[in-house]
């Protein structure tokens, strides 16, 4: 299951469903404002393999707590900040470009 960071828009929850990805946000599951190596922990504890963030000093900071939880993937979305809807239709074309392939206990970039 794949976890969306609170700076990602709620609408990609249905996008990546669409894709077939189990997907929850930071929000509904009332991590929001959780630090950084603190989110990774508690999603690596409730089962979570994946979280989605576009925040670089999470990315950076995550690589830490990767190492005490090397079952979970952090993918850093580099897609420029645009309204909703065409943030939303950019990560889909993307997508389809190539689909985000998370490797556990590291930190990728998506999309290349």
């Amino acid at each position: 299951m794949w976890l969306l960071d609170e700076g990602l828009p709620v609408s990609l929850f249905k996008a990546l469903q669409k894709f077939g990805i189990e997907v929850q946000t930071v929000e509904f599951r009332g991590w929001k404002g959780l630090r950084n190596g603190k989110l990774v922990a508690v999603a690596a504890e409730a089962g979570f393999q994946c979280i989605l963030t576009k925040d670089r000093l999470f990315a950076q900071d995550a690589k830490k707590a990767l190492q005490a939880h090397p079952q979970m993937a952090i993918v850093l979305v580099l897609l420029p900040q645009v309204s909703r809807e065409k943030y939303v239709h950019n990560f889909e074309e993307s997508w389809k470009k190539g689909k985000i392939l998370p490797v556990c206990g590291q930190v990728t970039e998506w999309p290349k």
